[in-house]
């Protein structure tokens, strides 16, 4: 059967369907520093995440040595609040993330940094996000996840949560040489009682073997993976799992120098990165999805 003429025309009229895989890489501007962090308590800025509950503010933790706490932080780099984590140790943590999961906000402390790899298992606290921010308090630990991999110890600083699939994605830190591998498994059913975990591993990843934090967008479309130097993003297409994603070549994000530079996160758009460092004074970096 042939087309009508006229239809034909008004076909070109039309503008062409992109498909999600043809989609333009994701870039990024200059960053630029936002501020110093006023607060002496935060030594070792190890984590960050964006609060899904209060606009403009971040979350943060100290590396190895501190007390099991959390601080909330704006822009301006004031603290918001410093609230104790009741119902957790702090022996190394690495990494936080912040995630939405059935209606609710939640954060993720990973408590899986292991130099020496021995630890039998590694921990992640789920706690969730206040609806308040008082200068100081408590919060309490709603699940703690025991976490094994399937192959033995790592030493992991870098975890991020899917929140559009409930999935938990760690990257591994090599430090002399090897890839970095991707370890997933989901969220668990059951919080009240967690079972514990075997983490299974994805796939190994083209990036420099000294990871530090990881996150990834919260429509799912994009895992960032924190170095030392600079950082390197993954886009996931449609119907795609992240094994698939994180094991294609990435995209490099330069970055400026940072002294020590462990955390990472997406900002509140969802699009732009923020960044600090491990040492004081503490450096508050934004960079901008061009």
């Amino acid at each position: 059967m042939k087309t009508p003429a006229l239809l034909v025309a008004l076909l070109l009229l039309l503008p062409p369907v992109t498909l999600a895989q043809d989609e333009a890489p994701p870039a990024w501007g200059e960053a630029r520093k936002v501020c110093d962090l006023e607060d002496r308590q935060i030594k070792e800025s190890s984590g960050l995440a964006a609060s899904r509950r209060h606009a403009g503010v971040f979350w943060t933790h100290n590396d190895s040595g501190d007390s099991a706490r959390l601080f909330a932080i704006d822009a301006e780099g004031r603290t918001r609040a410093t609230l104790a984590v009741e119902g957790a140790e702090a022996v190394d943590w690495e990494d936080i993330a912040a995630f939405t999961w059935r209606e609710r906000a939640w954060l993720l402390v990973a408590d899986t940094g292991d130099n020496g790899r021995v630890r039998e298992h590694v921990v992640l606290y789920l706690v969730e996000e206040p609806a308040d921010l008082p200068a100081t308090g408590s919060l309490r630990v709603a699940a703690r996840v025991e976490v094994r991999y399937e192959d033995g110890a790592h030493d992991c600083e870098s975890v991020a949560v899917d929140e559009t699939s409930g999935t938990v994605l760690l990257v591994t830190k090599q430090r002399l040489s090897g890839r970095p591998g991707l370890y997933l498994f989901p969220l668990p059913e059951d919080l009240a009682r967690p079972a514990p975990v075997l983490a299974r591993k994805a796939v190994d990843l083209e990036v420099p073997p000294l990871t530090t934090a990881m996150d990834v967008s919260p429509d799912g479309r994009l895992a960032v993976v924190l170095t030392y130097g600079d950082a390197y993003a993954f886009p996931r297409r449609d119907g795609e799992g992240w094994e698939q994603a994180l094991g294609r070549a990435p995209i490099v994000v330069k970055l400026p120098p940072r002294r020590q530079g462990e955390a990472l996160c997406f900002g509140h758009d969802g699009r732009s990165l923020w960044l600090t460092s491990e040492k004081r004074p503490t450096p508050l970096f934004e960079v901008p999805r061009r």
